[in-house]
């Protein structure tokens, strides 16, 4: 019932990702303590199996957070269902701030045995396995469709895309039209990005500045000649009295293109 809002509306997915991390981050702080920050990578991601519209985020975020004066936090477990609910929560809420989502049609997913929301948390990945957070790296950052899954009947101007799933390996056959039609709605809008940071991740996160180092300050100013070259040699640069000319000369046109 929500997704032709994200189908239609591109922008709507980056309004996804903060109610993920909010809902996320909310969780962290009923479960570990109040001001505790956690940090998160989400990136966006519209397919499904067939290559099928389904909108949904793929996120990477820390097990606790730190709190005001640094000091990291841990989770002692994730709940699936309080997660749910939170991140159910944050959707609808600003659903109905872009005027989206009417009250009574909210009442009504929620009244259903199954709304539509999941929440899934794979295994805890360790700070020193790199094989574990590369492999999920890649998950998170996968395109759409394999080429290797896909055989194109030229006869029949059709499409069939082989899926591996939970119940098997399945087959499904598309008109060569129905086929790009699904595969143009995954394409992102211009300049969209579809990796967000959140929490101390993001660029802009005060306590990241503090960590990393806080701003740049010019320490000292260098004049003496002997300690210049000393560091120039170290960095592979070749002084030279002359120095390069600061425009070259455009190249001569071949006289025989064609040999």
């Amino acid at each position: 019932m929500l997704r032709a809002y994200f189908r239609y509306d591109r922008t709507l997915m980056t309004d996804l990702s903060r109610a993920g991390y909010r809902a996320v981050s909310q969780f962290v702080e009923m479960a570990v303590g109040p001001g505790i920050r956690p940090a998160m990578a989400v990136v966006k991601h519209t397919f499904g199996e067939g290559v099928r519209f389904h909108p949904h985020l793929h996120a990477l975020a820390t097990a606790g957070g730190w709190d005001r004066s640094r000091t990291w936090r841990p989770l002692p477990a994730w709940d699936h269902g309080a997660l749910r609910e939170l991140f159910e929560i944050e959707v609808f809420r600003f659903l109905r701030r872009k005027e989206l989502l009417s009250r009574e049609r909210m009442e009504l997913i929620r009244s259903w045995p199954h709304t539509g929301f999941n929440v899934h948390t794979g295994e805890t990945i360790e700070m020193d396995d790199a094989p574990g957070l590369t492999r999920v790296a890649r998950y998170l950052l996968r395109a759409p469709l394999m080429l290797s899954r896909i055989t194109y009947d030229r006869e029949h101007a059709a499409v069939r895309i082989e899926s591996h799933s939970a119940r098997g390996r399945e087959s499904l056959e598309l008109d060569v039209l129905d086929f790009i039609a699904r595969l143009t709605t995954q394409i992102p809008g211009p300049h969209e990005r579809l990796v967000l940071y959140y929490g101390l991740y993001a660029n802009a996160s005060r306590q990241r500045r503090v960590t990393d180092g806080g701003a740049m300050r010019i320490i000292s100013f260098i004049t003496d000649r002997t300690v210049i070259d000393t560091i120039l040699r170290h960095i592979g640069f070749k002084h030279t009295d002359t120095p390069p000319l600061r425009y070259h000369p455009p190249p001569q046109p071949c006289r025989a293109p064609l040999g």
